[in-house]
């Protein structure tokens, strides 16, 4: 589909909206409220522009902020887990391993 400038900028909203929020990302249809369009036509433009869904961009971003705070030397692999939202750390562990390759503890000590 073609997607007029308007459009665009709405989608980069809702991309801020995402980077902004990374521990505690709006649910699909709020940021689909906001934007204007129906579910799926946020779903399908935000792909379209940006290579991912938005649960993988949500995702990225929480997972880009885990590793900042891990680099930061000043939380514990579960203090970032809990503070990102996981009440169960091995969720966090995996989704951390799955993005970058590596556990956050492994992350910590290299």
């Amino acid at each position: 589909t073609c997607l007029n400038s308007k459009d665009v900028e709405k989608l980069f909203e809702i991309k801020k909206i995402l980077t902004d929020n990374p521990s505690a990302p709006p649910p699909i249809n709020k940021l689909a409220r906001l934007a204007g369009f129906s579910e799926s036509k946020l779903q399908n433009n935000f792909k379209q522009i940006f290579g991912k869904s938005i649960y993988q961009y949500a995702l990225y971003e929480k997972m880009m902020l885990a590793k900042n705070m891990l680099l930061s030397k000043k939380y514990s692999v579960s203090e970032v887990g809990y503070e990102l939202g996981y009440s169960n750390l091995s969720h966090f562990t995996k989704a951390f391993h799955k993005q970058f390759g590596i556990n956050p503890k492994a992350f910590i000590s290299s």
